[in-house]
């Protein structure tokens, strides 16, 4: 058994919708902290110059996908619906 862990982060601007996790993880990796450490602090958008605060951090983990292999949300394929598939194979 294995398990896989995957992270997505994402953070946009409130005030253009630039995203920020450029700007973000740079700063994170020269300064060798974790974005986690940045809630209360002021990002400067690099999109618009907005001032921006980081007021939170929300960490997700869902316990289900929706696996599809085509543009047809018909064809789409649950948890249990792509293990049986797999298994199929």
């Amino acid at each position: 058994m294995i398990i896989r862990e995957t992270r997505i982060l994402e953070c946009w601007c409130p005030s253009c919708g630039a995203g920020q996790m450029g700007q973000i993880l740079q700063k994170s990796f020269a300064a060798k902290e974790t974005v986690q450490s940045y809630v209360g602090q002021r990002f400067t958008c690099s999109g618009c110059g907005a001032d921006n605060f980081i007021e939170d951090f929300i960490s997700l983990i869902p316990e289900g996908f929706q696996v599809m292999s085509a543009n047809d949300l018909s064809k789409a394929k649950s948890n249990q619906d792509l293990k049986t598939f797999l298994d199929s194979e």
